[in-house]
C-alpha cells in the first residue's frame, strides 16, 4: 500500500502539486522505498514521535482497548517499529497542540 501511495504521490509532484500524506510506515524499508520513489529531493519525512501511552490515553478508534485484544499486528504494541532515523521534522503531538504542530510543518515547509 506504501509503494502504491509514492507512485501516486510522485506522479503528483511531477504534476506541480505538492502532496502531504498521512501513512503508517513502521518500517525503514518502506520508508526507504518511498523515499527512492518520490526522490529524494521531493520526499519529506514527518516524524510524528507521539509515545505510545499517548496513543493509547487518546484511543478514539477503540484499537488498543481490551475488547479489541483479539487483533494483532498493532504498531507500537505487538508489531515491529523502526524509530526513524532520517527524518525532516519530528513533532511529539503529545507536547503540541493540532494548531502548534500545523504551524511547526508549515513553517518547516516554508508555506
Amino acid at each position: 500500500n506504501n509503494r502504491r501511495v509514492a507512485y501516486i504521490a510522485k506522479l503528483l509532484c511531477e504534476s506541480g502539486v505538492i502532496p502531504i500524506i498521512s501513512l503508517i510506515s513502521p518500517l525503514n524499508e518502506s520508508r526507504n522505498q518511498a523515499r527512492n520513489i518520490i526522490g529524494s529531493d521531493k520526499f519529506k519525512l514527518i516524524y510524528l514521535s507521539t509515545p505510545i501511552e499517548t496513543c493509547i490515553n487518546r484511543n478514539v478508534s477503540g484499537l488498543y482497548s481490551n475488547k479489541q485484544k483479539k487483533n494483532k499486528n498493532i504498531t507500537g504494541i505487538d508489531s515491529q517499529f523502526d524509530t526513524p532515523q532520517e527524518f525532516f521534522l519530528e513533532i511529539d503531538t503529545s507536547k503540541t497542540t493540532i494548531e502548534e504542530s500545523l504551524e511547526m510543518l508549515t513553517r518547516k515547509l516554508e508555506i
